[in-house]
């Protein structure tokens, strides 16, 4: 059986698992996970629920000297779970500090190393003392890299390996250590903890509110912050990525936020309360870090099986006890134990120590039902069964197995993740391979027997185990003597420990004895066995390499005499002891990790062996580079691991291997490295899987990545402003980026030759005072007044990933009058470096334009008018400058009047030389278009007016038209407020009209007609269409016909008699025309 601290699982094992219980769970409610907290006042190990509402499951002070009621305070500030090892590491603020890991399950503290080493380069430190201010107070591991991380309390940042115990060292960039600064480079105090995301950035928590209390995205090059914020939580204790989401642990001092867990977000600093973790004990706990099983429920359900007697005479009675405990991290439920007995085998009694509050035990199926099992309990029980029907000489088995367990109390059963065993996986004859299950053997015989186990019964390589071997003598009067030497013979491999203590209970003779190495355990000649009772040999034993290691007593091993009778074992005997794989940890890594194409790295593959003894790796071992990756041409691999064959790698090749004939070395480390190199940039992430390093020991169970950057330094330019008008400057900045850890030098004089405009002809110079600046060591840019190019010498450096900039001020020339578009490049290849040149080349754009100010006004020559009359428009164009223009536009619509050729365009005031014009003038009868040639502003105030005639074609209202002025295309108006302008004319029609009546006669006489001459005249000015004429009838005449001619465009219409002597409208009456009547009449009337 293997404990917490102990059990390492295969990531293919845990795939699987999580893949069954995702498939099992469906659509019910998650299951809680576990977490793990210190407290570091009593150093008690506290186990809980991740998610609220927060229980407690379990809770037990650690052993072995670190907690207690009279420890130090601040005994454990530092605490991380690594899910792949399920260990929960801690750091022990002893002088020096301590590193190693907790078994939950018994509260075990495991030393790793007693010290973390001290530090070389650049000064020498002690990693951890004291509990001070060069204590540990911060632990974590980074899941993009797999690399470990701790910190003290000045912000000192180390790494460390797991496996060892020993910080790692020139980790970086050389340098054994970092110390935590800010964005501008101040150092800190009081740094508590630090965390990685799930992207592999590193956070840093402070204890002091603050602005800078939550330090952002921290380089593991230079220690510096790229930003910080402020939680606001005093007493800040404990950083740690939970399920995807940060959380801030508080410390007891933190008053009414005492051992509160914030979920706090990392861009912000914002936090909000997850749930208040309770005291476990009556002292105040002060947490100081978590750690949570994010991935998915697993238990370790355990039996441990014995029997007693070893022997018994047929009919006698056998007592099985049977544990089963809960070695993993989370619960499990309706947990379900079958015990099978042989045949002739019955059930007399039971009991269950201790009660539960579902447990019962059915005799009838042999299957025990325990409801909950939590990490670290256990439950035991006792079966007392009858041999009655066994024959004699028979050696019977007990077997039990785990035969169900559920990740929850309610619903449908889910298997719950067991890493090490497979419940209910076995039938039929078997025996324990697994540590959910265990067989316990007795002989139902008169004969002496032998019986045998190992305890435990699992371990890994090179770790210890009793195997314990009991003699019975089922003769209840008289005892049985050897009469020659018992002997033990292991299995192939197994051999006695260096201290293997063997030792017997067996009274008489020599005792036991078990050479330190040899492969047996012997009891000499005289050794006695008591009448009817036991005695037993035990005997420390190892195993180098995984296996099942069967140790078999054979029929006839054991010869005793009773009562001067000679007798021999019936009956042979066989016990099982499994070496589980170990985890052989893989750290990888490239240094430097960032060169330049065609540049060369060393890839260093450093593997642990965490047992006592040699891991060999079974297969060899052999590391795949990625695509485009490749050995250098001298690779020069070498290896410190120990054997013969050296390290396989060919120049310009894509792999590095290890023989079968190499080793890691007992409790301890080696390392393979090979020189690698690319000639393409991009990112290499090399990666070795899960379950790729195969030893006799075990192999990985997590992945190993290094990643590699292959960059060169870069060029980048901005103007600032990218658009000015002309006469104005801009500020050229070029950006030099240097993306590796080692500093980039010029090789050669870096030249930027500024461009020709693409639209015009002009060109980009240094303005008069080109103020030109760079920020780069060695740097000294030269840029002359109206030349065309700034320079860097040689030498000029770029810091290790950093940046530094040219800043110089440019116009276009001529200053006065260019514009144009400036698109300045720099190729690829024209910075040169001793880390390689720009692969890809850069642009930036500056556009010059031309500022004009065209204001527009318009006046009418009235203010009121009349259909028919002439009216003047008077626009005035001006441009206010300060820039002249070509190519602007004016437009004029003429709503309600129809235009009078021709336009007159006059050219007012202009210094000498000007060539001021407008053309492309485009008429119609309603609008009026132009182009501005060129337009200005030279001394003398020029500017252009334009004189419009037009008629109104509305015949009332107001006529309001509206001149517009528009800046060439490239060009900018300053005030667009004043580009147009609007005039209106109210318009009222005005007519004159005149009528005239004559008959040509003064004297009529009765019986006689007349013809009477009406003319109607319209002398305008106004159209008088619609104008109505009545002659009214009248007595003494009685007109009976008319005629109706017109002239100048008036119309008649549809006229009679009657209608004109009761009122005829004229449909069409313009100015100066004439509706002429002749009306006929008889006479009838006399006198006047």
């Amino acid at each position: 059986m293997q404990r917490l601290s102990q059990r390492l699982w295969t990531f293919a094992g845990m795939l699987l698992s999580a893949l069954v219980l995702l498939a099992g769970l469906g659509t019910r409610d998650a299951v809680a996970a576990t977490c793990f907290a210190v407290d570091d006042d009593t150093a008690r190990i506290v186990v809980f629920d991740r998610d609220p509402p927060v229980n407690i499951r379990f809770n037990a002070q650690i052993t072995d000297g670190i907690g207690g009621p009279a420890i130090v305070a601040e005994r454990i500030e530092s605490a991380y779970f690594d899910s792949v090892q399920n260990r929960y590491y801690v750091i022990v603020q002893d002088t020096p500090n301590r590193f190693g890991y907790i078994d939950a399950f018994t509260g075990g503290f495991i030393t790793v190393a007693a010290s973390m080493g001290t530090t070389v380069t650049p000064t020498a430190r002690t990693v951890g003392s004291g509990n001070g201010a060069t204590g540990i107070r911060g632990l974590t591991r980074n899941p993009a890299t797999g690399r470990w991380y701790i910190n003290d309390q000045n912000g000192y940042i180390y790494e460390i390996n797991p496996t060892t115990g020993q910080y790692v060292p020139g980790s970086f960039g050389g340098a054994d250590y970092i110390r935590v600064s800010g964005p501008t480079g101040n150092f800190y105090t009081n740094v508590e903890d630090l965390a990685f995301d799930s992207a592999g950035l590193l956070y840093v928590i402070r204890n002091d509110v603050g602005a800078e209390q939550l330090l952002r995205d921290v380089s593991l090059i230079t220690g510096r912050a790229a930003a910080t914020a402020n939680p606001n939580i005093d007493e800040a204790e404990g950083l740690a990525l939970t399920d995807g989401t940060m959380r801030l642990i508080v410390g007891a001092s933190g008053g009414a936020n005492a051992r509160n867990f914030y979920a706090l977000d990392t861009s912000t600093g914002a936090t909000s309360l997850i749930f208040n973790l309770p005291s476990p004990s009556g002292t105040p706990a002060d947490y100081e870090a978590q750690g949570c099983n994010d991935s998915f429920p697993r238990a370790d359900l355990a039996i441990r099986k014995t029997v007693t007697p070893a022997a018994v005479a047929p009919g006698g009675t056998l007592t099985y006890v049977i544990q089963l405990e809960n070695q993993g991290i989370d619960p499990a439920y309706r947990v379900q134990v079958t015990d099978a007995l042989e045949a002739g085998m019955s059930f007399s009694s039971y009991t269950i120590d201790p009660s539960c509050t579902v447990c019962s035990f059915d005799s009838g199926t042999g299957v025990w039902t325990v409801d909950k099992i939590d990490i670290g309990q256990r439950r035991t029980l006792t079966l007392v069964v009858s041999t009655a029907g066994v024959p004699p000489n028979t050696f019977v088995t007990n077997r039990a197995q785990v035969t169900q367990s559920c990740d929850s109390a309610t619903g449908g059963c889910v298997a719950l993740a067991d890493f090490d065993s497979t419940p209910n996986n076995k039938a039929g004859s078997w025996s324990a391979t697994e540590d959910d299950e265990a067989t316990a053997g007795a002989l139902v015989t008169i004969q002496p027997s032998v019986g045998k186990y190992f305890s435990p019964t699992t371990g890994l390589a090179g770790v210890t185990t009793t195997l314990v071997l009991t003699l019975t003598n089922a003769n209840s009067s008289t005892a049985a003597t050897l009469t020659a030497t018992f002997t033990d013979t292991y299995p192939a491999s197994m051999v006695n420990y260096s201290t293997p203590a063997a030792a017997t209970s067996c009274a008489g003779g020599a005792g036991a004895a078990a050479a330190a190495g040899g492969n047996t355990v012997t009891l000499a000649t005289g050794a006695v066995i008591p009448a009817g009772g036991t005695c037993s040999i035990s005997v420390v034993v190892t195993a180098p390499s995984v296996g099942v290691y069967t140790n078999t007593v054979s029929v006839g091993a054991l010869t005793v005499t009773v009562a001067g009778v000679n007798l021999t074992n019936a009956v042979g005997s066989t016990a099982q002891y499994q070496v589980t794989p170990a985890n052989v940890n893989v750290i990888k890594d490239f240094t430097p990790d960032g060169i330049r194409p065609n540049g060369s790295s060393t890839l260093q593959i450093t593997f642990s062996n965490p047992t006592g003894v040699t891991a060999t790796f079974t297969n060899g071992f052999t590391d795949d580079y990625p695509s485009g990756l490749v050995n250098y041409a001298t690779p020069a691999a070498a290896t410190s691991c120990a054997g013969s064959g050296g390290p396989t790698a060919s120049g310009g090749g894509t792999s590095v291997s290890l023989p079968n004939t190499r080793a890691i070395p007992p409790a301890g480390s080696c390392t393979i490295t090979v020189v690698v190199t690319s000639a393409t940039l991009g990112t290499y992430s090399n990666t070795i899987p899960t379950g790729s390093v195969t030893t006799s020991v075990g192999s990985n169970l997590g992945t190993a990545t290094g990643v590699l950057l292959v960059a060169a330094p870069s060029v980048s330019k901005q103007f600032s402003p990218t658009s000015v008008n002309t006469g104005t400057t801009s500020t050229l900045v070029v950006t030099f980026t240097n993306p590796l850890n080692t500093t980039a030098t010029f090789t050669q004089t870096f030249t930027d030759l500024y461009p020709i405009s693409s639209t015009s002809a002009g060109t980009l110079v240094n303005h008069t005072t080109p103020a030109a600046t760079d920020n780069c060591p060695g740097g000294n840019v030269t840029a002359t007044s109206g030349m065309r190019t700034f320079t860097m010498p040689v030498g000029t450096q770029i810091p290790p990933l950093s940046t530094c900039f040219v800043s110089v001020v440019v116009a276009a020339t001529p200053i006065a009058s260019m514009t144009g578009t400036f698109v300045n490049t720099v190729p690829a290849g024209s910075l040169t470096t001793t880390l390689g040149s720009n692969s890809i080349g850069t642009t930036a754009t500056l556009t010059v334009s031309t500022l004009a100010n065209l204001r527009v006004t318009k006046v009418a020559s009235v203010s009121s008018g009349t259909p028919g009359t002439t009216i003047s428009y008077t626009v005035t164009i001006a441009n206010l400058g300060p820039s002249a223009i070509t190519g602007g536009s004016f437009t004029d619509t003429l709503a309600g009047l129809t235009l009078v050729a021709p336009i007159t365009v006059t050219w007012v005031g202009g210094g000498a030389g000007a060539t001021n014009s407008a053309t492309a003038i485009v008429t119609t009868t309603t609008s009026i278009g132009a182009t501005i040639a060129l337009l200005s502003r030279p001394a003398g105030d020029r500017y252009v007016q334009i004189l419009i005639r037009a008629l109104p074609s509305a015949t009332s209202g107001y006529v309001t038209n509206t001149a517009a002025a528009v800046v060439p295309v490239g060009a900018q108006d300053s005030n667009l407020l004043n580009n147009t302008a609007s005039v209106a004319v109210y318009i009222s029609p005005t007519a004159n009209l005149q009528v005239a009546k004559d008959n040509g006669v003064t004297t009529v006489f009765a019986g006689s007609q007349t013809v009477y001459t009406l003319t109607f005249v319209n002398s305008g000015p106004s159209d008088a269409s619609g104008t109505v004429i009545r002659d009214a009838s009248v007595t003494g005449l009685n007109c009976t016909a008319l005629t109706c001619n017109t002239a100048g465009g008036a119309s008649c219409g549809s006229i009679t008699v009657p209608a004109l002597q009761g009122g005829h409208p004229i449909p069409t009456f313009p100015a100066s025309s004439t509706v002429t009547v002749l009306l006929t009449c008889g006479v009838t009337a006399t006198g006047f």
